[in-house]
């Protein structure tokens, strides 16, 4: 029998915890945004782009689709790095190439320094930690995925952590959760995937047979079927101790 606070069960159903690192734990929209003003006010970028606002929602979903085309191998990673920056800048009416490269340059070296994680993360991390093994799953950059674990202090968490570049294979492929429960010695039946993305986080659990928690901030309304979502990570408490 395991007892935990007011929870008590007699056998809990998983035994691993794949966590996605970006938008789930650590705050990638916040710590995003902070590094990019920091960027704008010393290229004075205010000079040519009307607001800061202008330029980041426009960054935000030249970016997002950057990198729906890297996940489809459309563009290399070296093109993404740069060429997001470069269209965003181009939407104010700058176009210099060199500019958009050392922005690139400036931002991947700065941002995974940035320590904002969503609430409640490292207090449901530390109450996790005992009776599950926990991991990190991540279609991130590898050179700084590490960086901000360490930087966030979540790097004395995860049993394993697996990113997409070392596997070949971003999520949602099946190859990237083979590797991942691999790595981890788990089986799909007793893991659960804990992820914001719908598409590389959910969907790939899915099709792979994984349990999945959707962790859902904005509160978004979706029409995909899903059986178990989360405004806040701590609700996972409940679910992982109650789940048999």
């Amino acid at each position: 029998m395991i007892v935990f606070g007011n929870f008590i069960s007699v056998k809990m159903k998983y035994k691993h915890i794949f966590f996605d690192l970006d938008r789930t734990l650590w705050d990638f929209e916040a710590n995003s945004s902070d590094t990019l003003a920091e960027i704008f006010a010393e290229h004075s970028l205010n000079l040519k782009c009307k607001t800061f606002e202008f330029f980041l929602e426009n960054y935000k979903e030249l970016n997002k689709q950057y990198w729906i085309d890297y996940r489809n191998n459309r563009v290399s990673k070296e093109v993404l790095s740069w060429k997001r920056f470069y269209d965003a800048l181009l939407l104010c009416g700058i176009d210099d190439v060199a500019l958009s490269k050392q922005i690139a340059k400036e931002y991947v070296g700065r941002s995974p320094y940035k320590t904002k994680l969503f609430p409640e993360v490292k207090n449901t991390l530390e109450k996790l930690k005992s009776d599950f093994h926990l991991h990190i799953i991540t279609n991130g950059f590898k050179e700084v995925q590490f960086i901000k674990l360490k930087q966030s202090g979540l790097d004395i968490y995860p049993k394993s952590i697996t990113i997409s570049e070392d596997v070949g294979k971003p999520k949602p492929h099946i190859e990237f959760f083979e590797s991942a429960l691999k790595k981890a010695n788990a089986n799909a039946y007793n893991s659960l995937i804990v992820g914001d993305d719908l598409e590389t986080d959910i969907l790939g659990a899915k099709n792979y047979g994984i349990d999945y928690v959707w962790f859902n901030p904005e509160k978004e309304i979706t029409k995909t079927e899903i059986k178990k979502q989360i405004n806040c990570i701590d609700e996972l408490i409940d679910i992982v101790y109650h789940t048999l």
